[in-house]
């Protein structure tokens, strides 16, 4: 018994095309009888597909690679400046390296962890965003005090730091919440229990 893959109407036995929408006929099989034993080898299937690092996992590793990579050539063009500027230059752009440092850290930390499957690597990613956040928004307030008449456009810049950097805990944990891939890729589900929080777990 065939279906119609365009309008799932039945198809008559050796039909070329659909008596109710007239679609060319592409045999599909009624979902509905699909016995146990499909079900479990598509199951089966799927987790054996999702073992392997893929799909949006992959793309936020490669994302975070970039992250990294783009830190450490800030980092070292901000380390370049000593020789010209001295020690001196620490004190104006300490604040800076270090909200590139955390940032950096955070890529590098959730790479590893997912490659490395380590089971708490929720929390962990959880715990340096809200550091990454938190020191953002105080190397902001600490430079609308210094830069004057410039405040209102580096409140402004530090607010949308921060926002973004909230919405971006949340999606992520999100993600790691719901996302049938990484419970069978990582093979439990101890980064659940021992998240700070979780988002539709």
């Amino acid at each position: 018994m065939a279906f119609c893959s365009n309008c799932g109407a039945q198809l008559n036995e050796g039909a070329r095309f659909c008596t109710s929408c007239g679609a060319p006929t592409q045999a599909a099989p009624n979902p509905a009888a699909v016995g146990p034993q499909q079900q479990q080898y598509n199951q089966a299937n799927d987790e054996q597909k999702y073992k392997t690092l893929g799909g949006w996992l992959l793309f936020f590793v490669i994302c975070w690679g970039i992250g990294a990579l783009a830190g450490c050539g800030n980092l070292l063009r901000y380390l370049s400046m000593f020789s010209h500027l001295g020690f001196g230059y620490v004190r104006v752009a300490g604040g800076s390296i270090i909200t590139m440092l955390v940032p950096m850290a955070v890529c590098i930390v959730m790479i590893v962890s997912i490659v490395r499957r380590v089971p708490t690597f929720l929390r962990l990613y959880q715990i340096l965003s809200i550091v990454n956040i938190a020191v953002a928004l105080i190397s902001g307030i600490l430079l609308v005090f210094r830069v004057g008449s410039a405040a209102p456009s580096v409140l402004g810049s530090t607010i949308a730091t921060v926002f973004a950097g909230v919405i971006g805990i949340v999606l992520m944990t999100m993600y790691f919440c719901k996302s049938e891939r990484v419970r069978v890729y990582m093979g439990t589900t101890q980064y659940l229990d021992t998240a700070l929080f979780r988002i539709g777990a």
